[in-house]
């Protein structure tokens, strides 16, 4: 589950990037692997997925970012 640094209203991580921006990157790298059949290498746990489950994880990740940006503006 991705989550925000302590007070952080921009999602940044602490490599500099958003997690805004890992989203658009991570879904910008499954349309590439299953537009071409490809495989998707996932670092967090180190796996290289299937088209059908990059997908699925781009869904899920999209998913995680929208309800952490909502949760932080109650």
């Amino acid at each position: 589950m991705l989550k925000p640094p302590s007070g952080s209203m921009h999602y940044v991580t602490d490599t500099g990037a958003s997690f805004g921006g890992f989203a658009g990157a991570a879904m910008a790298g499954v349309a590439l692997v299953h537009c071409t059949g490809g495989r998707f290498f996932e670092p967090q746990d180190s796996r290289i997925l299937k088209p059908d489950d990059a997908v699925r994880l781009a869904h899920q990740t999209i998913d995680e970012v929208l309800a952490m940006m909502r949760s932080s503006h109650r």
